[in-house]
């Protein structure tokens, strides 16, 4: 069973464009989960079959989608708005922003190139505080990082599109979390990265910026 649902985050901001995540699931095995206004989508479980060309289509579309979300969510907001932070301690707009470059970078198109280029790489890990605070986040352009954001975003879609399906399976070992191919990476990319901080940002507009 095919599962397409469109998330419904910010469907009461101005002109958002909608993202949707497709999954190819078995229909016993799909699982729910809920996003901080209660919207559904479908996670992956376990892959049972190969990968194949529609399937990568479509998650290439997932990653296409990103740079056009946060476009739309930065367009006219002021300084201070990318500057707050909802707690004390938890990132504002401006860093989440810088932090979803640099893992653009060090986290995903990097391990692409060598999963496809090396023979089962070892992966270290990244350590996203360290380089938040050595870089200084809060004290970046925002827009600036978000323009670098979508050059990397850009050359992360180019190689994974110019990869052939079977190459999807191809691996690397990751320093924590054990072997990892790119299509489970890739995944993880669009739901534990893109999705997570995509709403995380909005919330914090809703926050600051009630309507």
């Amino acid at each position: 069973m095919r599962v397409a649902r469109t998330l419904g985050i910010g469907a009461s901001f101005p002109v958002w464009r909608t993202l949707v995540v497709f999954y190819a699931v078995p229909a016993a095995d799909s699982v729910t989960a809920s996003t901080s206004k209660g919207s559904q989508f479908f996670m992956m479980p376990a892959r049972r079959c190969a990968m194949d060309q529609r399937d990568k289509d479509r998650i290439i579309w997932n990653l296409r989608s990103l740079p056009n979300e946060l476009d739309d969510l930065l367009n006219g907001l002021d300084e201070e708005t990318l500057r707050w932070r909802p707690i004390p301690n938890k990132w504002s707009i401006k860093e989440i922003m810088c932090h979803l470059r640099d893992m653009e970078r060090e986290a995903y198109l990097a391990r692409y190139m060598r999963i496809l280029t090396e023979e089962t790489p070892t992966i270290p890990n990244v350590d996203q505080d360290r380089i938040a605070f050595e870089t200084d986040y809060i004290n970046q352009d925002a827009n600036a990082a978000l323009a670098e954001f979508k050059k990397l975003r850009a050359e992360t879609i180019r190689t994974l599109d110019g990869a052939p399906v079977e190459a999807w399976s191809r691996g690397g070992t990751h320093e924590t979390d054990g072997p990892m191919t790119i299509e489970q990476l890739v995944l993880r990319q669009i739901k534990g990265n893109d999705l997570n901080h995509l709403v995380q940002m909005k919330d914090i507009v809703r926050l600051k910026m009630p309507w």
